[in-house]
């Protein structure tokens, strides 16, 4: 006969994306990985780079069955960081031209930083603004023009806003309503 185990899966905290947040995260793997490694984590919003705020000791992963949230995937390998690191580079080659699609469609945005998933599959817009209509305006401009997988992330003083909306496949996280709330 079986019990239940009653410990909780090891969750470390690990900072990630451009506009830097920190959370915890589930380990997924067995290896021994130091306090500033460069780690590969399964976030909400597809895998991204993240840099490890707390060592985790050998053979400590979690279980599939305790597998929630933000994963901590691996150790990132350099080709990952280097994949990082184009993207970013793609990034800013690319923000001159979403300032201007934002002011061309007449928007009261401030773009402030564009972010890829590490597998591309994603860009982040970054704006200073309060969540609203000019959000809204901005996701649906998006999805409309087909210019691909983009997510509208408002960002104030304290750092991104909570609920964002991901276009340009037909689809977004806001439940079907494709804006910023």
């Amino acid at each position: 006969m079986s019990t239940a185990s009653t410990e909780v899966a090891l969750q470390v905290l690990i900072r990630y994306g451009t506009i830097s947040q920190v959370e915890r995260c589930t380990v997924m793997t067995a290896e021994a990985i130091p306090r500033g490694a460069n780690v590969v984590v399964q976030t909400e919003r597809g895998e991204e780079l993240a840099e490890l705020l707390q060592s985790v000791p050998e053979g400590q992963q979690a279980s599939e069955d305790e597998a929630a949230g933000t994963l901590l995937l691996r150790i990132a390998t350099e080709e990952e960081v280097t994949q990082a690191r184009k993207l970013t580079e793609k990034c800013e080659e690319e923000f001159p031209l979403w300032q201007k699609r934002i002011e061309d469609w007449k928007l009261q945005l401030e773009l402030i930083d564009l972010e890829r998933t590490l597998d591309d599959s994603l860009l982040i817009l970054y704006v200073l603004n309060d969540r609203g209509p000019d959000c809204t305006k901005l996701a649906l401009r998006v999805s409309a023009e087909g210019l691909g997988n983009v997510k509208v992330q408002p960002v104030d003083a304290d750092g991104p806003v909570a609920v964002t909306a991901a276009v340009g496949t037909g689809t977004c996280s806001s439940g079907g309503s494709c804006g910023c709330r």
